[in-house]
């Protein structure tokens, strides 16, 4: 049999059983509080960790960007490493930030915009100091702002090379009910200018637009004063108006169905639902424990695909998008009988509807698989904190997070109420990636190219 196909959902859940050696339960969740400038704070403590890690959330993402805008908070975000006030030369701000001990990262989804530094324990008033300073007073001058540019559209142009970053774009743009975009608005980019940036930044890094996960060895309430005293002068302001633009400003309209002609070897395809409501926990949880159920070794759905060569390839992902989830299936096909094992997916996915198709054996399989991924991520409290965050993130800072742990106690029942609900009989997304000669030999009824 091949190699256990892995789901981007394992590692996330991993990493939230994590917490359970640092001391976190469900009887010692997340603290969250709102100081008075409106930032909110979602506070954790991690006994034992050596570092501090945190994580600013700020709402708006890629989807809330107005077409003359498309790509600037990308740019954005890449201009928060080129120095601010107190270290303008891009040199010394990042020997400072080293001096620290940080590490960084940042990025920008769909939703939100997120900053995440993690420092040595006793460096967290200093790391929280270098976050207010960065977002509060990066310097952007136009000389910079023109090389980023080129550095975004060389990005752009590897990733629209890239089929697996293609098919992403293409899936989550029909998931948002906006269509398939044919391209980043490199117009947009080239427009871009230092001023209208430092606006940008001044409407949209805000207190009051913004929350912030702080994670390590001190108690909750003592990380609270902590950020309380560094975070709480940061004056708030004016949010910019985030609008998602209508389909019809942005978009060209596929339907649920897009085929993608590229140059790939064999076919892929990628089947989406959208998923229960972030505030929905126990049928989220559901859907995550789904995710693990249908790759495992013991899983039926996994044993058919493989055993009877349907697929070559085979992965489940239970995806965080803004107000909700995407249970994400893709497959990667032999080309020479490609509608047939398509006909025996839909087949499958159909015997879903069985409570018994996925017994107790595999559930249980799947939470045990789940537990040993703990031993690969509890040392790494910067990616359990991104994680908890996007999740946080993802319920627009509503609640603790509570989302983003592992669904310890659903059983078979909440699992089958789950694929009900969101999954059986409910036509799902579809995204088909083909290379040209194959798409010739396709009914002209099949959904139209890009």
């Amino acid at each position: 049999m091949p190699q256990r196909a892995q789901t981007g959902f394992t590692l996330l859940l991993a990493m939230m059983t994590a917490a359970v050696a640092w001391g976190q339960s469900a009887d010692d969740p997340p603290s969250v509080s709102t100081l008075g400038n409106g930032l909110k704070v979602m506070a954790i403590q991690l006994p034992g960790s050596q570092v501090a890690t945190l994580q600013l959330i700020v709402k708006g993402g890629t989807l809330g960007e107005p077409q003359a805008q498309t790509g600037w908070l990308h740019l954005l975000e890449h201009m928060l490493w080129k120095g601010h006030e107190g270290y303008p030369r891009q040199a010394d701000f990042l020997a400072h930030s080293n001096r620290l001990g940080v590490w960084r990262q940042s990025e920008v989804t769909e939703g939100w915009m997120s900053v995440t530094l993690t420092a040595p324990t006793d460096s967290l008033q200093a790391a929280l100091r270098h976050l207010l300073e960065i977002v509060r007073t990066t310097t952007i001058n136009q000389a910079q702002l023109d090389l980023e540019k080129r550095v975004i559209l060389q990005e752009l142009d590897r990733l629209s090379a890239n089929p697996d970053a293609v098919l992403d774009k293409t899936i989550l743009a029909l998931l948002a009910a906006q269509g398939v975009p044919d391209q980043e608005s490199r117009d947009a980019l080239f427009n871009a200018t230092a001023e209208k940036m430092r606006l940008l930044r001044l409407r949209n890094l805000l207190p009051n637009n913004s929350g912030l996960v702080v994670a390590g060895s001190l108690p909750r309430d003592q990380l609270l004063d902590v950020v309380r005293l560094i975070m709480g002068p940061w004056p708030d302001g004016f949010v910019g108006e985030v609008t998602t633009p209508s389909s019809a400003d942005r978009y060209e309209i596929y339907g649920r169905d897009s085929i993608i002609v590229m140059a790939v070897k064999h076919p892929r395809w990628v089947l989406a639902w959208p998923g229960p409501p972030i505030a929905d926990i126990e049928a989220t949880q559901a859907a995550r424990l789904l995710t693990e159920s249908l790759v495992g070794l013991n899983s039926p759905f996994f044993q058919r695909l493989y055993d009877e060569g349907i697929v070559l390839d085979f992965s489940a992902e239970y995806r965080m998008r803004p107000g909700g989830g995407a249970l994400l299936l893709k497959f990667t096909l032999p080309r020479e009988r490609l509608a047939n094992t398509q006909a025996l997916i839909l087949q499958e996915i159909r015997r879903l509807a069985d409570p018994s198709y996925l017994g107790p054996a595999v559930l249980r399989n799947a939470r045990n698989e789940l537990a040993n991924q703990m031993l690969l991520l509890r040392h790494h409290p910067g990616n359990f904190v991104r994680q908890l965050g996007s999740a946080w993130a993802a319920s627009d800072l509503a609640g603790r997070g509570e989302t983003a742990f592992p669904p310890s106690e659903s059983g078979q029942q909440e699992l089958f109420e789950f694929l009900q609900t969101y999954i059986t009989g409910i036509a799902p997304y579809h995204v088909l990636m083909l290379d040209a000669a194959l798409r010739r030999t396709l009914p002209t009824s099949q959904p139209a190219q890009r």
